[in-house]
């Protein structure tokens, strides 16, 4: 994965932001490697909203198929419920 960044390519370090950062860390630098870290945090946040939206509509079908599976179990305990039994009539002897 290459992450491009402006940062790197104005320190000679090459267009790759990850291979800058760690250039820049071996190197002692660290105000660099922080800046070019900032391009690196920013694109992996940028993968991990597009990420986030396109799960966002599984998830809901799966919540809805969730619900509905919950109302046939309910239908179907509703259904199978055992008849109540008829009371004995009693005698009464006089």
């Amino acid at each position: 994965m290459i992450i491009p960044s402006e940062t790197a390519k104005n320190s000679r370090y090459g267009e790759d932001a990850i291979e800058a950062f760690y250039t820049a860390v071996d190197n002692g630098q660290a105000r660099l490697a922080m800046s070019i870290l900032v391009d690196i945090i920013e694109a992996f946040a940028e993968k991990i909203e597009a990420l986030e939206e396109a799960a966002d509509p599984v998830v809901e079908v799966l919540l809805l198929a969730e619900e509905e599976e919950v109302k046939v179990k309910e239908q179907i305990e509703e259904d199978v419920k055992p008849a109540p039994k008829a009371k004995a009539k009693e005698t009464v002897s006089e």
